[in-house]
């Protein structure tokens, strides 16, 4: 009976001492960062989408490495982020380092971002350019030019002021990941003075 009690007591000190040692090294850890602080990382070190408050959508791993050994978790994920004025997909590479207190971040490495706009410069309404012309006071004008530069759109109007005067208005539309489209500029000056 003795016999089998300092057994028992050698066998639990024993499993005590692994215990101590594993949770110390960070053994049962092994299994790498969890997903949870995967997105949240990526979320606040993405440029494209911190900048931007962009919301994840999903996070896809296609490539993963942990080692328990060199305590390391290598990670390739395809994300996908966006919000109600464009989507943002982009790869990135990630790496955590096991310490003590668990997986931590060491770096992270954006291999390619693009954001779409949800309505691309060639879908934008020009009813919206219209009715800033109208705002400024010209109820007769036409529409002379429209000319799309990527995430800038320009409208070049003529028109009418009360006095008769012929006037060449412009309307210029950027697009912001945070806020869409959103007017940037807008001037009128004399057809006269332009030379047109």
């Amino acid at each position: 009976m003795k016999k089998n009690f300092l057994i028992a007591r050698t066998v639990m000190t024993i499993l005590a001492a692994c215990l101590t040692a594993g949770a110390a090294t960070g053994c049962g850890k092994a299994s790498g960062a969890g997903e949870k602080q995967i997105r949240s990382d990526i979320e606040s070190n993405v440029s494209d989408i911190s900048a931007n408050g962009l919301t994840m959508d999903s996070v896809k791993i296609d490539r993963r490495q942990t080692s328990a050994k060199e305590r390391t978790d290598y990670i390739r994920a395809e994300v996908t982020a966006g919000n109600e004025h464009c989507t943002c997909s982009a790869v990135c590479e990630m790496n955590y380092g096991l310490y003590n207190d668990g997986w931590k971040l060491d770096w992270v490495n954006t291999e390619s971002s693009e954001i779409i706009p949800k309505i691309t410069a060639e879908e934008f309404d020009q009813s919206i350019a219209d009715n800033a012309v109208e705002a400024m006071g010209y109820t007769d004008y036409w529409l002379v030019s429209r000319n799309e530069y990527g995430d800038r759109i320009n409208f070049k109007y003529g028109g009418y002021e009360e006095d008769g005067t012929e006037m060449i208005i412009g309307m210029e539309y950027d697009f912001s990941p945070s806020r869409g489209w959103y007017q940037f500029t807008s001037s009128a000056i004399s057809a006269n003075m332009a030379g047109w």
